[in-house]
């Protein structure tokens, strides 16, 4: 009953997409709320000017410690781990967040996933810098899974313009995740999450 008194900004799936500085991205949302304090374009979430170590990740109330992906050596991420396909909706508690949310000093932004995910699709994304892949199967009558998988190589941006990107480096990588829901019955569900 307190944590409905808690100020909360929430962001749908689609005002994911429509943001064109989240770039699909849902923590990259989170950036152009005005309480949003980061001064970078990085994915690491800093709230009322506290720093991203003190903002707390949850995926369906579960914490998440290493949110970003494209890691640096200084802790600056590019991108979240999230698939936006497999996001509902995100809830960002600027300030005091509610107790449920322990471990976060200065706020939290909680992601929370579709319950339902599409029987079948299948899709591709390739840009400058890398290719995505990202397939959905329901699995008998109760189960669905998703899985998606990026790769990240400077060879295509390179080709581009390699006069000018000659001192870019090699920056390969490439990241699995996989998230699933078995729905029990009306009232129950099990959902996972791995990356």
């Amino acid at each position: 009953i307190i944590a409905q008194e808690f100020s909360v900004e929430k962001i749908s799936k689609l005002g994911i997409y429509l943001n064109p500085s989240a770039k699909g991205d849902a923590l990259l949302a989170v950036q152009s709320l005005p309480s949003a304090s980061s001064v970078d374009e990085t994915a690491n979430i800093s709230l009322r000017g506290s720093p991203p170590s003190e903002t707390g990740i949850f995926l369906n109330n579960v914490p998440i410690r290493d949110a970003v992906s494209l890691d640096q050596s200084n802790g600056v991420g590019q991108f979240s781990i999230f698939n936006t396909s497999t996001i509902e909706s995100v809830n960002v508690f600027a300030s005091n967040p509610p107790l449920e949310f322990g471990n976060a000093t200065s706020g939290v932004v909680a992601l929370y996933t579709d319950d339902e995910l599409p029987e079948k699709a299948n899709s591709i994304s390739l840009n400058l810098v890398g290719l995505g892949l990202s397939a959905s199967r329901k699995l008998g009558e109760k189960t669905t899974i998703a899985a998606f998988s990026n790769w990240n190589t400077p060879y295509f941006l390179k080709g581009v313009n390699s006069t000018s990107l000659e001192d870019l480096t090699n920056f390969n990588t490439l990241d699995l995740g996989v998230y699933g829901v078995h729905q029990f019955n009306a009232n129950w569900q099990f959902k996972f999450f791995n990356y």
